[in-house]
């Protein structure tokens, strides 16, 4: 297992690739956000892809903890370098400019105030 992120480089991983994904993942180091490049034969354009592929043991993967928690609950996936992790990445709500917000959408926004608290709507 890796102990710093430069260490990755020497590892076999699994990019998600599209949409702006890159082969360089963030870590914070010494208080300062980092990218470190990573190598990998697999590259997917599908986190499912993605996070399978790590499953089988092909090799390190890169997402957000909302995405592999039932992996880590059924033990089928282990998270390292946490001392390393990058600060959470906002999440903003954006719909387009209208007179009115279609009642489906007002309610899935209230539903994620709700949820992640501290959002004013």
């Amino acid at each position: 297992m890796p102990a710093h992120p430069r260490e990755l480089a020497a590892h076999r991983c699994i990019v998600r690739s599209g949409d702006g994904n890159d082969a360089r993942w963030p870590f914070l180091v010494d208080g300062k956000q980092r990218r470190f490049p990573v190598q990998g034969r697999l590259r997917a354009g599908s986190t499912a892809a993605v996070n399978e592929a790590v499953v089988l043991g092909l090799g390190i993967g890169f997402g957000p903890l909302w995405q592999v928690r039932h992996l880590l609950e059924q033990r089928r996936l282990v998270t390292v370098l946490d001392r390393f992790e990058a600060p959470p990445i906002p999440v903003q709500p954006v719909w387009p400019a209208a007179r009115a917000i279609p009642a489906k959408t007002r309610a899935f926004i209230d539903l994620l105030a709700d949820h992640l608290g501290g959002l004013s709507l």
